[in-house]
C-alpha cells in the first residue's frame, strides 16, 4: 500500500515482469514524460513507464547497482506530496511500500525513490472477478489493508489517497 497518499495508479504495465498484463502500447509509451533509456535523475535508468495518478508519473527504473526502484516524478501538488512523502521516509512496515528517499533532478522536478511492487493491484483483482471475489480473497487483502492503515494512523498519518489502484500484492503480500 503506497502510504500516505503515495500512489502508483495502475495503468498498463509489462508482461514479462507482470503476468497477466498487456505490453504497452505505443499510445501507452507517448503518454509519459521519459522514454525507456533516460536518465533524468542522477543514478537511475528508466525502463518503462508503470502509471499515471493524480500527482505524476511513475516509471520502472534501476540504479546504476542494479536495484529496482519505481520513481514517481511528481508533477501537481508538490507540497501536499513531499509534505506526506517526508512524513514517512522513515516508517517501516511489511505491508506498507518503503520509500527510500526524495530527490530533485536538473530542471527542479521531485521524484519520490520508492519499492517497486511487481504485483497487480487489487482493483485489477476485482476486475478479473466481475461477480465478486470471494470472502476468503477479500480478507486476505484486507488482512494486508489493516494492520498498515492501523500503523499510519499511530505514527499520526492519514492516509489521503487509500483506494484499490494503490494496494498491492507482492510475492503474495498485500502493501
Amino acid at each position: 500500500m503506497a502510504a500516505a497518499g503515495l500512489s502508483r495508479e495502475h495503468v498498463t504495465m509489462n508482461a514479462s515482469a507482470n503476468p497477466g498484463y498487456d505490453r504497452p502500447t505505443a499510445a501507452d509509451a507517448a503518454r509519459f514524460t521519459y522514454a525507456p533509456g533516460a536518465r533524468p535523475l542522477d543514478g537511475y535508468t528508466i525502463q518503462r513507464g508503470i502509471g499515471h495518478g493524480g500527482f505524476g508519473e511513475v516509471y520502472y527504473a534501476t540504479s546504476d547497482a542494479g536495484k529496482e526502484v519505481a520513481l514517481k516524478l511528481i508533477r501537481r501538488g508538490l507540497d501536499v506530496e513531499v509534505r506526506g512523502v517526508t512524513q514517512c521516509l522513515n516508517l517501516k512496515h511489511p505491508h506498507l511500500l518503503a520509500l527510500y528517499d526524495l530527490r530533485g533532478d536538473a530542471q527542479g522536478n521531485q521524484w519520490v525513490v520508492m519499492e517497486h511492487v511487481a504485483g497487480g493491484c487489487l482493483a485489477d483483482a476485482m476486475d478479473r472477478q466481475p461477480g465478486g471475489m470471494s470472502a476468503d480473497a477479500a480478507m486476505a487483502w484486507f488482512h494486508g489493508i489493516a494492520p498498515a492503515v492501523a500503523y499510519l494512523h499511530d505514527h499520526g498519518i492519514v492516509h489521503r489517497d487509500l483506494k484499490p489502484g494503490n494496494i498491492f500484492l507482492d510475492d503474495g503480500r498485500v502493501k
